[in-house]
């Protein structure tokens, strides 16, 4: 999607509140990871590299989503189909990539769907991808706080 042109100058637009104030998402990041870190403490009494590893995942993920279906995917739709339906539409296609690549049950990805519909509405207030990227991350957290762990009979 950076590719298309017109995309690379709607993601630096809205990157600009980052750029104003890279201090403040600092201490959101710290903030945030410190209630990771408070979670792992209580849940596990210890924090191990892989909840390090998957809280940097988690975060990726949260990145390449809101990048890609909440920023560049709706600017692209608009130009034929309007904003309202772009951003339908890109939150149904994010909802049925949660429901076919990760097999989720189809009533967590009405959840997803409303989840995106929402980060859509906080996008358009704010104009603040790095916001929206940080409360995915966050939501995202919360759903799966540890890491996917393979059972022995799924091993072998």
């Amino acid at each position: 999607l950076l590719l298309i042109p017109g995309c690379t100058d709607t993601l630096l637009k809205l990157i600009t509140p980052f750029q104003s104030a890279p201090r403040d998402y600092f201490w959101a990041i710290l903030l945030i990871l410190s209630v990771f870190l408070s979670y792992w403490i209580v849940k596990d009494r210890q924090i191990n590299t892989e909840q390090l590893v998957w809280a940097a995942y988690l975060f990726f993920i949260s990145l390449l989503e809101e990048i890609a279906f909440r920023a560049l995917l709706p600017v692209l739709l608009a130009n034929t189909v309007g904003i309202i339906m772009a951003v339908v539409l890109s939150n149904l296609i994010f909802a049925s990539v949660h429901y076919i690549t990760l097999r989720w049950k189809f009533s967590n990805c009405i959840g997803v769907f409303i989840g995106g519909l929402a980060l859509s509405r906080l996008l358009n207030n704010t104009e603040d991808i790095v916001l929206v990227i940080l409360v995915h991350w966050v939501a995202t957290f919360l759903n799966t706080p540890l890491a996917p762990t393979l059972n022995k009979t799924q091993a072998s």
